[in-house]
C-alpha cells in the first residue's frame, strides 16, 4: 500500500507539470481529470491506513500528598479574665479562607484545625486546662493563631494545664515533707541548706563556706561551741 501510494504522489506531481506546459484547452481537461483520479485514490489509500496512537495525550496529574502536622509547641498569657494560647510559625494562615481555620470543642476539650496551608494540615490539642473556661475563640494573624478562652471567673491563674498543677502540688508536698525532717533536726537542716549553696555557689561562696566549716569544726575539736 506505501508503495502505492509512493507511486500515486509521483504521477499526480508529474501530472501537474505537464498541465503548467499544456497549450490546448482539451488537452488540459483530460490531464485535470487523470491527476482528480489519482488524487482520489490516493486519499482512499490514505483512509485505509490504521490510525497511529496520539502520543500527545496528557499523562495524568499526580495528586501532591498532604500531610497532617501535629503542633506541639506553644506559649500563654493571661488576664483576670482572659487566657490566651499564642501558636506561631504557621507562615501564611492569615491568607487562607475562613473555614480553613476552625476551632472545635467538646466540653473542656478544645482542637484548632487547619487545612491546606501549603500542603499541609495541622491539629493542635489544647491540653486539659488547670480551672474551667466559658467560650473559646479565635484571633488569626498572617502567621500566627492566638486562640481565647474565657476563664468561667476572673483571676489569675498559677499554671495552664491540670498536669502542670499536679506537679506543682507535688512539689510542693515533697518540699513541705522534706522540711518537716529538717525540722526534727535543725542542725541537719542547716547543713544540708550550706551543702546546697555549696554546690550551687560560685568560687567566692565554695571558699566562704569552706572557712566556715573549718572554723566550726576547730571550734568543736576545742570544746567550744560552734555557734
Amino acid at each position: 500500500m506505501d508503495a502505492r501510494m509512493n507511486e500515486l504522489n509521483l504521477d499526480i506531481e508529474e501530472i501537474k507539470k505537464l498541465e503548467s506546459l499544456a497549450v490546448r484547452e482539451k488537452v488540459k481537461a483530460k490531464l485535470t481529470v487523470i491527476r482528480s483520479q489519482f488524487q482520489q485514490e490516493l486519499e482512499g489509500l490514505r483512509l485505509q491506513q490504521p490510525k497511529k496512537p496520539d502520543t500527545t495525550t496528557a499523562k495524568p496529574v499526580q495528586k501532591t500528598k498532604v500531610f497532617t502536622k501535629k503542633i506541639t509547641t506553644y506559649a500563654w498569657d493571661q488576664s483576670d479574665k482572659l487566657v490566651k494560647i499564642f501558636l506561631s510559625g504557621l507562615d501564611g494562615v492569615g491568607e487562607l479562607p475562613k473555614d480553613n481555620v476552625k476551632l472545635t470543642h467538646d466540653g473542656n476539650h478544645h482542637s484548632l484545625n487547619i487545612t491546606s496551608l501549603k500542603n499541609s494540615n495541622y491539629v493542635f490539642d489544647v491540653p486539659k486546662l488547670a480551672r474551667d473556661v466559658t467560650e473559646a475563640t479565635l484571633k488569626i494573624k498572617k502567621n500566627d493563631v492566638v486562640i481565647m478562652l474565657k476563664k468561667s471567673s476572673p483571676g489569675k491563674w498559677d499554671t495552664l494545664t491540670e498536669r502542670e498543677k499536679r506537679e506543682k502540688e507535688e512539689k510542693a508536698r515533697k518540699d513541705d515533707s522534706k522540711f518537716d525532717k529538717n525540722s526534727e533536726d535543725p542542725s541537719k537542716g542547716i547543713m544540708d541548706l550550706m551543702k546546697k549553696m555549696y554546690d550551687e555557689g560560685d568560687d567566692d561562696m565554695k571558699r566562704t563556706i569552706a572557712k566556715a566549716w573549718t572554723e566550726s569544726r576547730d571550734k568543736q575539736m576545742s570544746g567550744e561551741p560552734a555557734i
